[in-house]
């Protein structure tokens, strides 16, 4: 399943915290370190959205990276 392979930890350079993601009754939800859970929704093209924060996320085809962007600022991750 396409949702499953975005599944795992994700770093970045730019951010010292790792996101985890992991597939809950069919919805993409990621966590920073200690923080509260987000339900993402799905927005094509391999891109999640998480309005109420701005967040967006998108993953490469090769499901081995992933940008985040919010108010502006993009961050790359890659796949642990």
């Amino acid at each position: 399943n396409e949702l499953q392979d975005k599944g795992g930890e994700y770093g970045s350079k730019q951010m010292p915290s790792k996101n985890t993601f992991k597939v809950e009754k069919n919805k993409l939800v990621g966590q920073v370190q200690n923080q509260k859970s987000i339900e993402f929704d799905y927005d094509g093209n391999d891109k999640f959205v998480y309005e109420a924060a701005g967040l967006e996320l998108q993953f490469s085809k090769d499901k081995k990276t992933m940008t985040l962007s919010q108010s502006g600022q993009t961050f790359d991750f890659t796949k642990e």
